[in-house]
């Protein structure tokens, strides 16, 4: 059976074996097939206990191993080579069932799934593997336990999120509905007499510097596309007039949503994922959260604090900062322009560094020329008669640019040479090499500008939210928005050197879909 499988896959073209590599690839494969075929056998002559499931074997007690634990180098092997069998075990006779789809460790007390335990160990592969065969695993709980200790059902997703592992965390929270991955950041309230705070505290994920590329994904995950309704499609229609119109509708809509609806709640929120407004009961007005703690800072400032640049410049963050300055930003702030730090930073950087040169550069010419004036035959028509002239004459040369001495005659060589010397390098070279550091600051800002400039307003909208009294945050909140592709472009395209200015809006907005189709499923409802 193994042969006929080899020989299926290697689709070799009539009269062309395959080639060394693939022959390697042909042999590892039909060396994994035996492993498992073995793991199953040995599953099956235990009477098929659960303990010695071929899977559980893999994921339990292999990384659980002495030869494991004392080299964790040996790791990354370890999950390729699980990664393997278990795709092997899951297209074999013991999942025919789907059994892996509902299986759990009855051993364990909290009931994990295979899925669980990969999370914890951070098997990036592995959890890929399962996502593709075993998609329902995603939405599996532990069991809750009360002994030895109190520990909620989790998904695992919580599981990698705890353990910290980015990768994994990531790639789940990308997979699973963006509903679902909002409701574990987001408060309980079905019970307004006792409602709880979020499972999990996205403050929290975002000031772990571990888990950046968590926090990028639960952003992207608060974005939703939308499409219209679309009749579904049939196999067979009852008219012809049917089957047009249908046909019709599907030809003309586009693969692209008409529209996102960016959620603000979670960011806008306390730490306890409670929004400072929520719906009245006759569902019309918008009433003040009681449960709300405005003292806490909400995510959007711990974004702003975070090392995060990716987080920062999210489409989400950066269309809830124009949301908030729109509302009342402008009223209480006036900016100076984006290059207001960059100003700062050439005078408390690049000038005090080049004044310490200067500086030094300086007083070693005036002692050196003041030493060799000392040796000057003749000192009754010399203009420099001390340290205090030389000092002096030399800070006018450089700020009013007129010579040192009105004539050289009276010098020897030596003080002739220190004065050129110095005149060449101070004027010269060290002004040029300022200009250059100038120059190079100002490139560096202007890529960042942006950046800063977000990150300023953000702390400064915190600041005032928190005023008492003023109840910005209350007064001003937005659960979230509805956006169009020509706003997002509007908003989100701003002119730079590396932008054609005569750029046309289909470009914009073809350049906004490629940024979106990176954050969204771009697969519209009913489309295969």
């Amino acid at each position: 059976m193994r042969a006929a499988k080899t020989e299926e896959k290697t689709n070799c073209p009539p009269g062309e074996g395959p080639s060394k590599a693939e022959r390697r690839v042909f042999m590892e494969r039909a060396m994994d097939e035996v492993h498992v075929e073995r793991l199953i056998q040995k599953y099956k002559d235990s009477g098929e206990l659960d303990s010695e499931d071929p899977a559980l074997l893999m994921l339990k007690q292999w990384p659980a191993s002495k030869n494991y634990k004392d080299n964790p180098d040996k790791i990354p092997g370890l999950e390729q080579k699980i990664n393997r069998f278990l795709e092997i075990l899951l297209e074999s006779e013991l999942n025919s069932e789907d059994r892996y789809e509902v299986f759990r460790d009855e051993d364990d007390n909290a009931r994990k799934t295979l899925m669980h335990y990969a999370a914890e160990l951070g098997f990036l592969h592995v959890i890929k593997t399962l996502v593709r065969k075993c998609p329902q695993l995603l939405t599996m709980t532990t069991k809750e336990m009360l002994k030895p200790e109190q520990k909620r059902a989790m998904l695992p997703v919580e599981l990698a999120i705890m353990a910290e592992n980015d990768d994994v965390a990531a790639f789940m929270v990308r997979v699973m509905w963006c509903e679902r991955v909002q409701s574990l950041f987001s408060w309980t309230f079905d019970n307004m007499k006792n409602p709880e705070p979020s499972l999990f505290s996205f403050e929290a994920v975002i000031k772990n510097p571990k888990l950046k590329k968590t926090v990028v994904a639960l952003l992207d995950q608060m974005v939703s596309p939308h499409w219209p309704y679309i009749p579904q499609r049939q196999e067979n229609y009852e008219t012809e007039e049917e089957r047009e119109a249908i046909e019709g509708i599907w030809n003309t809509i586009s693969d692209n949503p008409l529209n996102y609806h960016f959620y603000y709640h979670i960011l806008d929120g306390d730490k306890g994922g409670r929004p400072p407004t929520i719906v009245a009961s006759n569902g019309h007005k918008q009433i003040e959260n009681r449960y709300f703690n405005w003292g806490d800072n909400s995510c959007l400032h711990a974004i702003a604090k975070s090392n995060n640049k990716e987080a920062m410049q999210h489409p989400v963050v950066r269309m809830l900062i124009k949301s908030k300055w729109k509302s009342y930003g402008h009223l209480f702030l006036r900016t100076a322009g984006l290059y207001t730090h960059t100003l700062a930073k050439i005078i408390l950087l690049d000038v005090t560094r080049s004044m310490a040169v200067f500086v030094v550069i300086f007083f070693s010419f005036c002692g050196a020329l003041s030493l060799s004036l000392c040796y000057t035959e003749s000192t009754e028509n010399q203009e420099l008669r001390g340290f205090g002239d030389v000092l002096l004459s030399g800070f006018r040369a450089l700020s009013e640019q007129y010579p040192m001495v009105e004539g050289y005659s009276t010098f020897n060589w030596l003080s002739v040479v220190l004065m050129m010397a110095y005149m060449g390098t101070v004027t010269v070279i060290l002004l040029n090499i300022l200009i250059a550091q100038m120059s190079t600051t100002y490139i560096q800002a202007k890529k960042v500008a942006r950046l800063e400039y977000d990150v300023d307003r953000i702390l400064q909208f915190t600041r005032m939210e928190r005023f008492p009294f003023v109840n910005l945050r209350v007064k001003y909140y937005k659960e979230g928005d509805w956006l169009s592709e020509i706003k997002l472009a509007k908003e989100l395209l701003e002119f730079s050197e590396d932008r054609n200015p005569w750029e046309s809006v289909e470009e914009k907005l073809n350049e906004i879909r490629d940024l979106m189709r990176k954050m969204v499923k771009p697969m519209r409802p009913g489309q295969e």
